[in-house]
């Protein structure tokens, strides 16, 4: 930013692969952080008149342990904020550990850490659907004074066999 707090800055994209865009803004001394996000529909609007204020960050940590819980190193973790904000290109350390910053008055959604070979574990802090009407139902929170601690249980080999309506399988179909 420049002295009076102001920046410019030009995004050129195709309107149907931008979803969202995002600014970080991390203050000099770092103590201070903010995502500002701007939804597909607000993108266009966005080039006048954007306020971002920083906030205090807070520091969260993420260990994944395998199935032995021994840590696992370079281990991707993932973390979703308010939606579709997600946290990605995290590893862990030689630990199993990751630290994460976020806005202090961010919600943490959900949290998944995956590694080839090892598996797959999440946590979702949110309410079940079966209690979704329940007015005294308080959901659960990521632990803000330990790891949330996820464990690779182990990884087996998925086949999947891609067919058409009428059961023919199919060719050069790509998954995700």
């Amino acid at each position: 930013t420049e002295a009076d707090g102001r920046f410019d800055f030009v995004v050129r994209f195709l309107p149907a692969a931008l979803a969202q865009l995002q600014v970080t803004a991390t203050s000099e001394d770092e103590q201070q952080l903010a995502f500002h996000r701007l939804a597909r529909d607000q993108s266009e609007r966005a080039a006048e008149g954007l306020t971002i204020q920083l906030e205090l960050r807070r520091t969260v940590e993420v260990e994944v342990v395998d199935q032995h819980h021994a840590p696992v190193a370079d281990a991707q973790v993932a973390i979703q904020l308010g939606w579709p904000h997600i946290l990605t290109g995290l590893a862990t350390d030689a630990a199993g550990k990751v630290s994460i910053s976020v806005p202090a008055s961010e919600r943490i959604e959900s949290v998944v850490a995956w590694k080839d070979n090892l598996g797959l574990d999440y946590r979702l802090y949110s309410l079940p659907r079966d209690q979704l009407a329940d007015v005294k139902a308080v959901p659960p929170e990521f632990p803000l004074d330990r790891p949330e601690r996820l464990v690779l249980e182990g990884a087996r080999p998925l086949t999947a066999h891609v067919t058409d309506g009428a059961g023919s399988p199919l060719e050069g179909v790509v998954l995700y």
